[in-house]
């Protein structure tokens, strides 16, 4: 299990790698048309802010398991880490289903390709790196989900 430094270091790291290849992908009205690319950025921005808030959760807390409030609401910093993989593995899924997809366009499917790696190597590394502290800190109850 990685001490509470080291995990906020990595999410900051994956977090920033992440939001550089949003930045990079030119998702402007003009270039991309396509609805699905569309849906699949806002999975990755959904999952950039699960993990920046997954890394405030344990900054304020410098535990996985006491409880903190943000947003004025109580969290598990473990259960905002779960919902953080759990959102980069539904914009990995959606990412890939639109790289894939037959219908996409190719110029919406160039415009995603660059996100498309780096959303899939986060998920995977964080899911590898992370993932086994959540699984073992989280309540048997969410463990089966």
């Amino acid at each position: 299990m990685p001490s509470i430094d080291d995990a906020i270091n990595m999410l900051d790291s994956y977090a920033a790698l992440l939001s550089l290849a949003i930045e990079r992908t030119d998702v402007s009205a003009e270039a991309v048309t396509y609805l699905p690319t569309w849906r699949a950025v806002r999975c990755c921005l959904r999952g950039f802010d699960a993990l920046q808030l997954a890394s405030s959760g344990m900054s304020y807390a410098q535990s996985f398991t006491h409880p903190v409030v943000l947003n004025g609401r109580w969290f598990r910093p473990v259960d905002l880490l779960r919902q953080a993989l759990e959102q980069l593995e539904d914009a990995a899924r959606a990412v890939q289903r639109h790289q894939y997809s037959e219908e996409t366009p190719s110029a919406s499917r160039a415009a995603l390709a660059g996100l498309a790696d780096r959303v899939f190597h986060v998920e995977q590394d964080l899911r590898g790196l992370i993932g086994p502290a959540v699984a073992q800190l989280s309540f048997p109850h969410r463990q089966q989900a």
